[in-house]
This record gives structure tokens, sequence and C-alpha cells, in this order.
């Protein structure tokens, strides 16, 4: 299992599967906490800060493709995330 995270890793989030992120940078907190700050392999406009055990936690998120970018995803998440994407859309179109 892995347990360190390190710049230019890619990771996924257990719960939503096609969200997809990459670490730019590492960082301590007041406290000595380490921190990621990550950005969205499907909008690099997107970035969080998760707390590095968060990342290292198998239960909530995956390592993916190791230290590459956006074309080490799975076609079947990024199928699936522009789908969603679509759906939403048709709703909004609906609705107005």
């Amino acid at each position: 299992m892995k347990t360190r995270v390190n710049i230019g890793d890619c990771y996924r989030d257990s719960a939503i599967p096609w969200s997809q992120w990459r670490v730019e940078r590492i960082y301590r907190d007041l406290i000595g906490l380490p921190h990621a700050v990550v950005t969205s392999l499907q909008d690099p406009t997107v970035m969080r800060t998760i707390a590095c055990p968060t990342l290292a936690d198998r239960r909530r998120f995956r390592p993916i493709g190791g230290r590459a970018g956006f074309e080490t995803l799975d076609p079947s998440y990024v199928i699936g995330a522009m789908a969603l994407e679509r759906s939403a859309e048709a709703m909004v179109d609906v609705a107005a």
C-alpha cells in the first residue's frame, strides 16, 4: 500500500471515479501536517488542498497512472464524466 505522496502523483477519488487529481505541490500547515495542492486532470483550473494522509488513505483515494497526466486516465471514466456533463447541460436547457 502506498503511504507516501509525491509531487506529480495522480489519484482518483474512490467515491467519484471520474474525479482525478495530480499533486502540484506539498506543504506543511501550522501544526506540521503535510497537505497536497492538487489540480483536476479534467479541468486544470480547478485546484483543491487535501491532507496527505487523506490522499494516502486507499478508502478515499486510489493512485492512478503514476506521474503522467490526463493521457493515463481510463477512457471509461472520461466518457462517464462527459456523459454526466452533457446530461447536466441538457437539464439546464430544458429548465430554461
